[in-house]
């Protein structure tokens, strides 16, 4: 069972009543969070729950990053958050970083990395091995009703579609990159794509120095990202062809490709392998849905009298 949203926005009151409810249910629950909490909360969900796993957004290391995204607290704050988790008997603790916030450059998305190698290190020597790092963009979209979406110029965020229409038409786009329906001021789209398998991919080995992963896992993830990046400068190139049958032709050749590498990219899928999880983008395999989706539809276009 996932539990969508953090169960305190609402009220403390509604989060305790909550947690009276579900108490004594034995299988796995993930709760998600969006901000700090103290040693009381992880406690009465522990005596509620004897398997519950933690999902904890922390977006950026960058406090000043995190703040402008919505989320004030400091690292002191959420880093005594994980050790009351673990200390209450969490499962696991997954801890998520986007690429694509407001005022993120590449350079700050790297150094999440190595806020992530700190972390990990730091556990390490507590021989403690469940808190486990992820990093994705915010994709594909930016969400419609957000503050962003309505206000894209305040938050310095440039928007490639607005209507239900426009965002058809990027879901027909045969790449993740062109399917996004954003870039920032200080990420381009081209910049969002390199610095999120950059990202993956120096995550990939700090996750293996540390013991998160297996090294053969480690090693066959960065394949598939070596592999994606070759896939997504293909497309680039095909995407320069004036719009013909030639241009859908070498689509469709690069299809088969992309299906045979329809795995997971920028971490391996089994370490999202909790119920209810696995909700965030596997950039493959939404290569691979989206260039599908494209050559179907140019299929049935060029079929039509």
């Amino acid at each position: 069972m996932f539990v969508l949203g953090d169960i305190r926005q609402p009220s403390k009151d509604y989060a305790d009543r909550f947690l009276d409810a579900i108490s004594g249910y034995k299988k796995p629950v993930m709760f998600e969070m969006f901000a700090a909490a103290d040693k009381a909360f992880f406690d009465k969900m522990a005596r509620a729950l004897p398997h519950f796993t933690i999902e904890i957004s922390m977006e950026s290391h960058d406090e000043r990053i995190r703040r402008a995204f919505g989320r004030p607290y400091s690292n002191a704050e959420i880093e005594r958050t994980i050790d009351y988790a673990l200390d209450a008997g969490t499962n696991r603790l997954d801890l998520f970083f986007m690429v694509g916030l407001k005022e993120q450059t590449y350079d700050s998305v790297m150094e999440t990395i190595e806020y992530s190698r700190r972390m990990l290190a730091r556990y390490a020597a507590k021989d403690e091995h469940r808190v486990t790092p992820f990093i994705s963009p915010m994709a594909p979209f930016l969400d419609p009703g957000s503050q962003a979406f309505e206000e894209p110029e305040k938050h310095g965020y440039r928007l490639f579609a607005r209507t239900l229409e426009e965002h058809r038409q990027l879901l027909l786009q045969p790449s993740w990159k062109y399917v996004l329906n954003y870039e920032t001021k200080w990420m381009d789209r081209d910049t969002i794509v390199n610095a999120t398998y950059e990202a993956g991919a120096r995550l990939n080995q700090v996750k293996s120095e540390f013991g998160v992963i297996d090294a053969k896992v480690a090693e066959a993830t960065d394949h598939r990202i070596i592999r994606a990046r070759e896939l997504m400068a293909q497309i680039d190139t095909i995407m320069t062809l004036p719009d013909s049958p030639e241009r859908v032709a070498a689509l469709d050749d690069l299809k088969s490709h992309v299906d045979n590498a329809n795995l997971s990219t920028v971490c391996d899928k089994r370490e999202l392998e909790v119920p209810g999880q696995g909700r965030r983008l596997n950039l493959l395999q939404a290569a691979s849905i989206v260039v599908g989706d494209w050559w179907k539809s140019r299929a049935q276009h060029d079929q039509s009298p």
